[in-house]
């Protein structure tokens, strides 16, 4: 029997949180200041121009747009477009392993990851 979705799936960093917690026994709030300390660390590296590697798991890196000025073909007006920054946001290797491969975790997926 197939069963149809009607919603897609979706979690949210407060049910991550909660997991880890729980399965840590740690506070929640703990474990939420934790998480959104590093994503603040990593949005403050890649807003000053550092590539941030999250190994095997994850790469953000900045680029540079460069500005430009084009005329409008609707109302012939110029218009300056400036420079801009550009985030690429790659998934590593042992991320896509570990979604495509449900028998086992890569133990690529990132440095703390045991080995076995």
């Amino acid at each position: 029997m197939v069963v149809e979705r009607k919603k897609d799936l979706t979690v949210d960093q407060k049910t991550v949180a909660k997991i880890v917690a729980s399965r840590l026994g740690l506070d929640v709030k703990t474990v939420e200041s934790v998480v959104e300390l590093e994503q603040k660390t990593t949005m403050s590296y890649v807003k000053r121009g550092f590539k941030v590697t999250k190994k095997n798991y994850l790469v953000m890196e900045p680029k540079l747009m460069k500005g430009y000025n084009f005329t409008s073909a609707i109302n012939g007006e110029d218009y300056e477009i400036p420079n801009r920054v550009k985030i690429a946001i790659r998934i590593g290797e042992g991320f896509k392993s570990y979604v495509n491969d449900n028998s086992k975790m890569a133990n690529r997926l990132c440095r703390f990851v045991e080995q076995k």
